[in-house]
């Protein structure tokens, strides 16, 4: 930036400017301060993303519309995730309340090699 600042008699390009407020949003957010206006940060942030997946910075986003079934919500059990990877149609379910149960047998070993102490 500063090579473009001594080369355009101190005029930054736009996206230059951008890419100077988010370095700046980043440090307020690094100090502990909270972003008045997330998107200050989140717009700019977007466009660096595009750039990086080989995408023109203002290419606009395909909205995707998602429909859900009724049925399908009452049936989802809340002790597991489902992940989708595509591909196929099978899905991997974790269960997560497998999680759970190390934690409360980590604590009652815990609990015991404190008694025994």
């Amino acid at each position: 930036m500063l090579n473009e600042l001594k080369e355009n008699d101190g005029i930054l390009s736009a996206p230059s400017t951008e890419y100077a407020d988010l370095m700046f949003q980043m440090a307020i957010i690094n100090s502990g301060f909270a972003v008045e206006n997330p998107m200050d940060l989140t717009e700019p942030l977007e466009k660096l993303i595009k750039v990086g997946f080989g995408i023109d910075r203002d290419a606009g986003c395909e909205e995707i519309e998602i429909e859900l079934d009724d049925e399908e919500e009452d049936e989802e059990d809340d002790s597991g995730v489902e992940f989708d990877f595509g591909g196929d149609d099978e899905s991997e379910v974790i269960d997560l309340s497998a999680f759970d149960d190390e934690e409360e047998q980590e604590e009652e070993i815990q609990m015991e090699v404190n008694d025994e102490l």
